[in-house]
């Protein structure tokens, strides 16, 4: 199926013409118009290409939802939320998600016109965070600048919770 796509993708005409990045023929979907500036013929030959050079590496799963794409994401939730930072529906001010080192460890950025944050994915929580009970957020917002009073906020995907957290002694690195 692998190397169908690959051929696809690498002998469709569109490829003679330097505008294009794809097409209606080899990649893109009217389904998912809205989206299509995230779409790449290019991008997708390259993955594709990654996986049949690698094809000895593959390993066999049960279920797509056992695989995680970031090491740092725990479950579909995390996934999904982190998505949907990324998309900025119609009408709202425009923000951007990018990949970023929080604390030594893969997190992510978010820019907006509400502020800047760091996010830090999977932070344990306990009394010296002022979290009287110990848990595990699945992200921490730290403000890139706090302005006074300001402290990070926990996201809890799997009950979709919001916690502030009560004290400022610790900050991202």
């Amino acid at each position: 199926m692998f190397e169908k796509a690959y051929d696809a993708l690498k002998n469709c005409t569109c490829q003679n013409d330097p505008e294009k990045d794809g097409c209606y023929r080899c990649l893109l979907a009217y389904r998912g118009r809205h989206d299509q500036q995230n779409t790449s013929r290019h991008a997708a030959i390259e993955l594709l290409k990654l996986i049949l050079d690698n094809r000895e590496h593959i390993k066999r799963t049960e279920k797509l939802d056992a695989i995680r794409i970031n090491r740092l994401l725990e479950s579909e939730l995390e996934g999904r939320f982190i998505e949907a930072l990324r998309r900025t529906p119609d009408g709202e001010p425009p923000r951007s998600v990018t990949h970023h080192v929080v604390n030594g460890k893969e997190g992510f950025y978010l820019r907006s016109e509400l502020g800047n944050y760091l996010i830090e994915p999977q932070v344990e929580l306990g009394p010296t965070q002022g979290v009287m009970v110990p848990s595990r957020a699945d992200f921490l917002f730290y403000p890139e600048r706090p302005e006074p009073g300001e402290v990070p906020i926990a996201i809890f995907t799997d009950d979709m919770s919001i916690t502030p957290i009560q004290t400022q002694d610790f900050a991202p690195a």
